[in-house]
């Protein structure tokens, strides 16, 4: 009955009927998206779909190409001083083992239609497709699963990085295992845990905000072991490319000249009046619109104090996060806290970046005590997760602007900001209780 969805809906568990409200409403959501994508397609025209409303899987010249352009970094081992790249070790190592199945010698386009290159983005997919599925599987069981994996499967966040064949995908699913296995009361596992999450963190970095469920927990042993991978897997894949360690100075220079190719690492990249957007989901993005909302959507807003605005926004939400993940008792919350981290600090944050939000929204919904308010978090995550697109309020193409940022982007990243101050607000006004995450007894 449990697996039963609909069945009996007064009757439910608080935590089936939240499981009803979501698989309902996202339902719902991804039915009238696919029903925007066929009445646009017959009925207005398929330039329609790319320029006015951001549809996925309508830029048919680029989808896919972040995989085969960092492929392409490494095809001569030598990603740094050649190529310029910005890409941790570690990813451009597991990219350079997909980049042996094609010939990248005439360039990222010619190996994405060759044979080889099909087979390595499928074989890529496969395996986060299939991983992603059994976690879930794992955490939730029964049919249910399948459903709710179907529909994260189709929210924004994971239709984009699909698009894009971002190698996020691998930098989740090492997360997400560090999750699923830290509490473990199987030693072996706990340790796997500190690899694998010093391995997220060797892909991207900024995975490392996950360390502070460690923290909430008082698993100090656990967290220095983490800082230990980490600090191994951030360094040594650099002994696989040419010049071995002396990477890791250009590496760090071709990080912090990032910003002037038009995007932005951290926000003291930030060049005052060059502000783009690019499906960003950073809060130095949400800062910059409220003030350009302020002066009347001028495009060419001239603020001198950018950087230090956005660097003092940062640090508040830096602080935010911290005090709510030492002081919530709900180890999703704490998750949550860590995830907001990792997708509103990072500038570009594009909104494949919002996956990682999967991790504590699983969690949640998991959460068999249930709170009224709680359901204040999961329409949130619904219109997060949504994949309905609207037009655009900022230009695609404008002398400043990149992409520009839709009404369904700016939607997906105020429910963002929302959930870190609703969070902290009910760490301050509820949660501050004395109690803590009880910690499993270990054998």
């Amino acid at each position: 009955m449990g697996d039963n969805v609909f069945y009996n809906f007064k009757y439910k568990s608080d935590k089936e009927r939240m499981y009803s409200i979501f698989i309902f409403a996202m339902f719902l959501i991804c039915v009238a998206y696919l029903l925007e994508i066929i009445i646009c397609w017959i009925f207005v025209s398929p330039h329609y779909l790319l320029l006015n409303n951001s549809l996925f899987f309508q830029d048919f010249d680029d989808s896919f190409m972040d995989f085969f352009n960092v492929n392409y970094f490494v095809k001569d081992s030598d990603p740094y001083f050649a190529e310029g790249s910005s890409y941790p070790p570690l990813a451009l190592s597991i990219a350079k083992i997909f980049s042996l199945m094609t010939d990248y010698s005439d360039g990222s386009k010619a190996a994405r239609s060759s044979v080889g290159g099909i087979i390595s983005l499928i074989i890529f997919f496969l395996i986060f497709i299939v991983s992603t599925y059994k976690m879930i599987e794992k955490k939730v069981g029964g049919i249910r699963a399948g459903m709710v994996y179907v529909l994260l499967f189709l929210s924004a966040q994971n239709l984009f990085l699909i698009q894009r064949g971002n190698y996020l995908c691998i930098t989740f699913i090492f997360t997400a295992l560090f999750v699923l296995t830290y509490d473990s009361d199987k030693r072996w596992q706990r340790e796997l845990s500190c690899i694998f999450l010093g391995m997220a963190t060797g892909m991207k970095l900024y995975p490392c905000a996950f360390a502070l469920i460690l923290l909430r927990e008082k698993r100090f042993s656990q967290f220095f072991r983490c800082v230990f991978w980490s600090v191994v897997f951030l360094g040594a894949p650099f002994i696989f490319f040419k010049g071995g360690f002396s990477n890791a100075g250009e590496f760090i220079k071709n990080i912090t000249e990032f910003g002037t190719k038009g995007y932005y690492i951290f926000p003291v990249d930030f060049v005052p009046h060059m502000t783009k957007y690019s499906y960003d989901y950073s809060a130095s993005t949400f800062y910059d619109l409220m003030w350009r909302f302020i002066d009347g959507m001028n495009l060419y807003l001239n603020r001198d104090n950018f950087v230090y605005e956005h660097m003092l926004i940062c640090a508040l939400i830096v602080i935010i996060s911290l005090f709510g993940s030492f002081y919530s008792e709900f180890r999703w919350q704490t998750l949550l806290f860590a995830s907001l981290l990792t997708v509103l600090i990072p500038s570009p944050s594009f909104i494949y970046a919002g996956v990682m939000l999967f991790i504590p929204f699983i969690s949640f919904i998991e959460e068999e005590k249930k709170r009224k308010f709680d359901y204040v978090y999961l329409c949130l995550f619904i219109i997060f997760f949504s994949p309905f697109q609207f037009g655009y309020i900022i230009p695609r193409f404008t002398e400043q602007l990149f992409y520009g940022i839709t009404v369904s982007n700016f939607i997906s990243l105020t429910a963002l900001i929302l959930m870190l101050v609703i969070s902290f607000c009910d760490v301050v006004l509820g949660g501050i209780r004395g109690k803590e995450i009880k910690k499993p007894v270990y054998n």
